[in-house]
């Protein structure tokens, strides 16, 4: 690096959701020079246009950017997607990011010069494609909004060319809701966009049934834990987190005191977290189809999600039908045939909660290969650097825990301290030890997901402790020791640090 990287480094980053604006923001208050590359028209991300019903699936104060208060909404409420979009907006206005973005410009090949700069292909719309170059390269191109998980299933041919309709949830938008009327939905899947739309076909649309195919059920988790306890005080507190330790296992980076305990305490929290797993499938209705395979813990690493109160009772009072199989057959005639129990079901309409896949082929093939991605994701040291290649991080694309956004925007303020050189980076050597160390531990009892690598969810206190160690700031934010152990960590407690 130049001695005056504030004046000299340029930075392209990828991607303008809620990962690429704070790391834009971030990186433009200390002087670089950043160009941000969108292939929509608009900025936000999974939050620019989705399934309709769409929601945050945790309260406003769990989920804001540290530095910006969403005054629009009420801390304990939960924000539309529509808000949280008006939202983004005004946060990007605010610090006037706008002009640093380049909207429908896909990228379209990325490749490494001797000198570890970055040559960048552009395609935008209505132009030539066009070559930029780069110091520095962030990819904030999101968990999931990469590409639709569709599986081809047997007839679809024949459903599709005799009315039938296919759809991915999120291409279930309001201007859909007019075909739904009147007609029989089947939804395949059982996670948070499945049962969003599981209500909101039979309300928004008017459908005339509505019947869930859940393959592998899962825990969710109660927004208020026995009706009284908001779950952020559970699993976002240091208390919680310490106990989710002692169960499962201490964070790699996490404290040595945990690690002594973890060994001792295990009876104790299984009783503990099998208690739990009773009051969370009294609470949810989690029986017959929903009732989960997985302990609690170790479920919620893969598919953690908080089921809407609508949802639940949709399910008490048997609005939603529940059918534990899957797919063998859709038909001409308009059913699916089950695979196990050979049930016929009317399907109109066919909603596939089948999740996205993501992609890293914009990389050139040397860059690709480096990356050594595994059928479990893409590991990293700090869920940032890959250590095999210089001048290139990663922010929010490779981590999800229980607040995204907060955890993306101290990734942004960990990548810019590295590029100020407030802090540095270990050996190669150290890096790649520290993430075998991470991956060892993640496979040694989380569940096999092609997310996996990501995963952060209830020891999230724990990995924004790590960062801000490396950035050598104080990680405990709280006003007094009560509050440290017992409050929740929500993004408010690191406005100082990334405002």
């Amino acid at each position: 690096m130049d001695k005056n990287p504030v004046i000299s480094y340029k930075v392209a980053i990828i991607g303008a959701g809620v990962a690429g604006l704070q790391t834009c923001r971030s990186l433009k208050k200390e002087g670089f020079q950043c160009d941000v590359y969108e292939s929509a028209n608009d900025i936000g991300g999974v939050w620019r246009e989705n399934y309709s019903g769409m929601t945050v699936q945790v309260p406003r104060m769990v989920y804001e950017f540290p530095e910006f208060e969403m005054k629009s909404v009420a801390p304990d409420a939960f924000a539309t997607s529509f808000e949280f979009e008006e939202y983004v907006k005004d946060y990007a206005a605010r610090f006037n990011l706008m002009e640093n973005i380049h909207l429908n410009t896909v990228v379209k090949k990325i490749s490494q010069y001797d000198t570890n700069k970055w040559k960048i292909v552009l395609s935008t719309t209505g132009k030539q494609d066009q070559t930029t170059h780069a110091d520095f390269l962030v990819c904030c191109t999101g968990m999931f909004s990469t590409y639709l998980h569709k599986p081809k299933l047997q007839g679809e041919e024949k459903f599709i060319l005799s009315g039938g309709l296919i759809l991915h949830t999120s291409e279930v938008t309001k201007e859909k809701m007019f075909q739904i009327e009147g007609k029989n939905v089947v939804i395949i899947g059982s996670a948070k966009s499945a049962q969003d739309l599981a209500v909101e076909v039979l309300t928004r649309g008017k459908a005339k049934s509505a019947t869930m195919l859940v393959r592998h059920a899962h825990w969710g988790v109660p927004r208020d834990i026995a009706g009284m306890i908001p779950f952020q005080y559970i699993f976002m507190s240091r208390f919680g987190q310490g106990l989710v330790s002692l169960y499962k296992g201490v964070w790699p980076d996490g404290p040595a005191y945990l690690k002594l305990l973890s060994y001792f305490c295990y009876p104790f929290m299984l009783v503990i977290f099998k208690c739990l797993e009773i009051l969370f499938a009294v609470q949810l209705h989690q029986y017959d189809a929903l009732q989960p395979e997985n302990d609690l813990v170790k479920d919620t690493y893969g598919y953690c999600h908080l089921p809407s109160p609508e949802f639940v009772n949709s399910i008490k009072k048997n609005c939603t039908e529940l059918q534990k199989d899957e797919v063998e057959t859709i038909t001409e005639n308009k059913t699916i045939i089950l695979k196990n129990t050979k049930k016929e079901i009317p399907c109109d309409i066919l909603i596939l909660g089948t999740g996205f896949f993501r992609s890293y082929k914009i990389f050139d093939e040397e860059i690709y290969n480096q990356l050594d991605i595994q059928d479990d994701g893409l590991y990293l040291y700090r869920h940032i650097i890959p250590p095999n290649i210089e001048n290139l991080a990663f922010c929010g694309t490779e981590v999800a825990s229980l607040s995204n956004i907060c955890t993306d925007a101290l990734q942004a303020k960990w990548i810019t301290s590295l590029l100020l050189r407030n802090h540095s980076l270990p050996s190669k050597q150290k890096m790649e030890q520290n993430v075998e160390t991470m991956k060892k531990w993640k496979r040694s009892w989380m569940p096999q997901t092609n997310l996996r690598s990501s995963m952060v969810l209830l020891h999230m206190t724990h990995y924004h402790d790590t960062l801000l160690k490396d950035m050598h700031m104080n990680p405990h934010r709280k006003s007094n020791l009560f509050l440290e152990i017992f409050a929740p960590y929500l993004p408010k407690d690191y406005k100082d640090i990334t405002a």
